[in-house]
């Protein structure tokens, strides 16, 4: 009952990280290429202040706003989109640290001379950015930005089900219940198998995440 309960959260969990991940990469990607690859073009300083504002404002602060805003605005039939909505807001505020390392790695490439033989052949920007700068440049910082956005949606959603925003048959749910049953024999041990389960499995994306980069290198 309890392998069956911890199963079934980190499922509906998974859920909430895949829409973090789906915004943090969506967003960070595509402000890195703009910011980056066309770095000299006037509508890019538009995007250059969108990064700015966002990173400007404390990302806690972004993410406390987005979930009392969704919460007022989503209604009651469309419940069910609320947590999706706000985890995947909140990967689209973290994603300038991604952004921040494409446009640099981009910006010093840009330049190059493989990058102007590949205009010269006539190759679109889409594909140079694509197949060639972001699949063979860009490949292991995005890995190691996606593990730690993965890490930061675990403890988001147990920071966020301590502090009484429940999001039930999560992990932070599961969080919560043992904070607050912690004198509990039963409570104790749930706690500490989620606890040593996370720490596999972050271990096990970072590892991964260093073996693909040696392997690359």
């Amino acid at each position: 009952e309890v392998f069956n309960n911890i199963v079934s959260t980190f499922k509906n969990t998974f859920y909430l990280i895949l829409c973090s991940i789906s915004g943090f990469l969506l967003f960070g990607l595509f402000l890195g290429i703009v910011n980056g690859y066309y770095k000299y073009y006037n509508f890019s300083k538009i995007f250059t202040l969108i990064q700015k504002a966002i990173e400007s404002v404390p990302l806690l602060l972004w993410v406390l706003v987005t979930v009392v805003t969704v919460n007022f605005v989503i209604s009651a039939n469309y419940h069910q989109y609320e947590w999706p909505i706000i985890y995947f807001l909140f990967g689209v505020f973290s994603s300038t640290a991604l952004s921040k390392l494409v446009t640099e790695k981009i910006d010093s490439l840009r330049d190059k001379d493989f990058i102007v033989a590949l205009k010269l052949l006539g190759l679109t920007d889409y594909t140079i950015i694509f197949n060639h700068i972001i699949r063979y440049y860009c490949f292991d910082i995005i890995l190691f930005q996606l593990i730690n956005i993965i890490a930061q949606s675990i403890y988001l959603n147990i920071t966020l089900c301590i502090i009484e925003f429940h999001q039930n048959d999560t992990i932070g749910m599961m969080f919560n219940h043992a904070f607050a049953n912690r004198y509990s024999t039963e409570s104790f041990i749930d706690l500490i198998i989620i606890s040593t389960l996370i720490y596999f499995v972050m271990s096990s994306l970072f590892y991964t995440a260093r073996y693909l980069k040696s392997k690359n290198a």
